[in-house]
């Protein structure tokens, strides 16, 4: 059986949101996570990886061009 790990997040209202790490991949020198929710697999998050200050720093892809390049690339590796 595969562990799971999840990752933790706050929202801009300070909530805390648990996200379950489906991947990682690298892309054009970036490096990128996939996220699903815990309830649902089929809704997607994808966080582009960055170095910031010797810490990383997880920047959400909101750009829907590069998300949409990003999942197709990430189907063609893992499905």
């Amino acid at each position: 059986m595969e562990d799971t790990k999840i990752i933790r997040f706050k929202n801009d209202k300070g909530q805390e949101i648990k996200l379950k790490l489906i991947g990682t991949m690298e892309d054009e020198g970036n490096k990128y996570a996939f996220l699903t929710t815990l309830e649902n697999d089929d809704e997607a998050y994808i966080y582009r990886i960055e170095r910031i200050d010797n810490k990383d720093e997880w920047i959400i892809v909101d750009d829907d061009l590069e998300f949409e390049k990003l999942m197709n690339k990430y189907e063609e590796l893992f499905d």
